[in-house]
């Protein structure tokens, strides 16, 4: 015989039962009312972590200060001048509120051979741009619009000069014709050098994996609390028998070589030439090679044919039976000291075109062997030096570009 036994439940044991039931749906019911509105964009709430809502934060500040350029371009012009493969081609790109009167910087490259160019700000009002000048040297632009104030929020700025590697970045622009599109990652190298369509070289160049790509370019690089590190210039495409693909190795330009180009170009339309026809090693490699010599200064790299610098007998750096040849140190400028290209470069932007420039130059006459060890890293080994450093001055004339 199968005796069946009733569950007994005693009352209180009933009321809890109600009490976890109601709380468990409350619970399931705030929890998708939180992450609505989370992704709404309204409020943030405990369900990101601080550093998501960090970055989130940092962009709903500065979305609105990104802007969509469009180029038209004369297509002669444009062929003429193609640009290297790791460039973000020309015509569509992105760009950033400089002040609250219009100004807007933008990649050079996107304005080759342009004929019109048109804003598109974040509420979707297009406003033809007037052309202020641009800085093929460093890749930046400027533009004007017209556009009211209540619709324009310029961007704080950073320093470049304080970055360090592993540093978070975080890109924002127009990918493709995707809107005001986010990518994250971190600063992957720092004084990069990048050779751009225009035949120049840009010096100091930030190196990050945050995904950059078509559209991208002339959009602000940003630091975690929003502020401007950058500008989004190129990117190291990979060809693999079909459509060229980002590999995570992206470039932007500095906002210290910004904020020394764009004042002039807001002033007089077209910036003095910042190279004089050589090519300065980047920081850390300076300090690697002069090192065993015991001189500071700033190290030609190159030296242009037929340039200024050439025709007053400056000599760059060269190699021979795998030695590296140091024969000339710029070690100062007007008379002031260069320790380092930074403090060269703002010694030389306070001169206007035309001006002569002295250089004080140290003749070390030096051959090196660069030594790489594993746990010691890179060093330069002194094989031969004159016995004595002699200096002289050399004069050049700032030209107009």
């Amino acid at each position: 015989m199968t005796i069946r036994r009733s569950l007994e439940i005693p009352l209180w044991g009933f009321a809890a039962l109600v009490f976890a039931g109601t709380l468990g749906a409350a619970l399931l019911v705030r929890s998708l009312s939180d992450q609505k509105r989370v992704s709404s964009g309204e409020v943030f709430d405990l369900a990101l972590t601080s550093a998501e809502q960090r970055r989130a934060a940092a962009y709903r500040s500065a979305v609105k200060s990104v802007v969509h350029v469009r180029a038209v371009h004369d297509e002669a012009a444009s062929l003429a001048e193609p640009l290297p493969s790791q460039a973000v081609p020309p015509g569509q790109g992105s760009g950033l509120i400089w002040d609250a009167d219009g100004l807007i910087v933008t990649s050079a490259h996107l304005l080759r051979g342009h004929n019109q160019i048109q804003v598109t700000l974040f509420d979707g009002s297009v406003w033809e741009a007037e052309y202020v000048g641009q800085l093929d040297q460093v890749d930046v632009a400027v533009l004007a619009i017209a556009a009211p104030r209540r619709v324009l929020f310029p961007l704080p700025l950073g320093q470049s000069a304080s970055l360090v590697v592993g540093q978070e970045t975080l890109v924002i622009g127009n990918p493709f014709g995707l809107k005001t599109t986010l990518t994250s990652g971190i600063i992957s190298g720092l004084d990069r050098s990048l050779g751009l369509g225009s035949g120049h070289v840009v010096e100091g160049v930030i190196q990050t994996d945050s995904a950059i790509n078509p559209g991208n370019s002339g959009g602000p690089v940003l630091d975690s609390l929003g502020r401007v590190i950058g500008m989004a210039t190129a990117v190291h495409l990979a060809d693999a028998d079909g459509p060229a693909f980002n590999v995570g190795v992206g470039y932007a330009v500095p906002v210290d070589l910004i904020a020394l180009a764009v004042p002039e170009l807001i002033r007089v339309g077209i910036a003095p030439n910042f190279e004089l026809g050589f090519h300065l090693a980047p920081d850390w490699q300076a300090r690697i090679m002069l090192a065993p010599l015991g001189v500071k200064g700033v190290l030609p790299l190159e030296v242009v044919p037929g340039s200024p610098a050439y025709r007053a007998g400056l000599n760059s750096v060269a190699t021979a039976q795998g030695a590296l040849a140091i024969i000339d140190v710029i070690v100062g400028l007007q008379g002031q000291a260069c320790a380092d290209r930074e403090e060269f470069m703002r010694h030389l932007e306070a001169h206007p075109p035309g001006t002569d420039l002295s250089l004080e130059v140290a003749q070390v006459l030096a051959t090196l062997a660069i030594d790489s060890e594993p746990g010691a890293g890179i060093r330069a080994r002194l094989i031969s030096r004159a016995s004595e450093v002699e200096r002289r001055i050399i004069t050049l004339q700032l030209e107009e570009r």
